[in-house]
């Protein structure tokens, strides 16, 4: 046995150990994956969760509740899942961008601008007042007033993020140009 067979075992260790580093790498990611996926999973519950609670406030088939409007439907599972919401500001900020999605889609720009509103003030508590998600959010409940006909409301909100955003010196262009079109 010579230095040839020496090389040789050297060599698949090598392989070995390259295989091996390669196989733990690509099981951190899948781990990765499926963690995010479980994240999205649970998210995706907690919607439907609270959905189907809106739908069956407004169930039909329960004299009880069968004349509740959608609206009513909203209002009842938003305070009735207040404490959860206020205790998970993710599930939160999903769960209100939803019913914001729905509001607006129904016309009730009063209620979206009041979600849109609440939705900004998750992201103030999360990622601070200067984020550009709560500067967005600002924005988008000053589109609802205008919408709902809140003339000096949109103004007065649209207002407020053009001057955080000039005296925070931030560079969010696109936030800003919407902003004064809705003023």
């Amino acid at each position: 046995r010579g230095l040839g067979d020496v090389y040789k075992r050297q060599l698949l260790s090598s392989g070995l150990m390259l295989f091996m580093s390669l196989l733990l790498m690509a099981l951190l990611v899948v781990q990765n994956y499926a963690v995010d996926a479980r994240r999205e999973a649970d998210k995706a519950q907690t919607t439907l969760d609270f959905l189907t609670n809106v739908l069956s406030q407004a169930d039909p088939a329960h004299i009880d509740q069968g004349n509740t409007t959608i609206r009513e439907a909203f209002k009842i599972t938003l305070e009735q899942s207040s404490e959860f919401l206020e205790n998970n500001p993710k599930a939160q900020i999903n769960i209100l961008t939803q019913v914001t999605t729905i509001y607006t889609q129904l016309a009730l720009y009063d209620d979206a601008a009041i979600t849109a509103d609440k939705i900004h003030q998750a992201y103030v508590s999360t990622e601070g007042a200067n984020s550009k998600n709560a500067l967005h959010w600002m924005y988008e409940a000053a589109g609802h007033h205008h919408a709902a006909g809140a003339f000096e409301k949109c103004l007065q909100v649209g207002h407020q993020v053009i001057e955080q955003i000039d005296s925070a010196n931030l560079n969010f262009p696109n936030v800003k140009l919407l902003s004064l079109i809705h003023i």
